[in-house]
């Protein structure tokens, strides 16, 4: 899961699913885990 905001209760994210487009989930503070900080760097072409 990607991070796209923190909110004051917890984490909106998203996943990508091949062949249909993004998922979100809202999850709350506690029932989520830090695994660690990514780049993403955009591909040109």
């Amino acid at each position: 899961m990607i991070v796209d905001e923190v909110k004051s209760w917890g984490v909106q994210a998203y996943l990508h699913v091949p062949m249909q487009g993004d998922a979100y989930l809202r999850i709350k503070h506690g029932e989520y885990d830090v695994i660690g900080k990514a780049a993403m760097v955009a591909k040109e072409g």
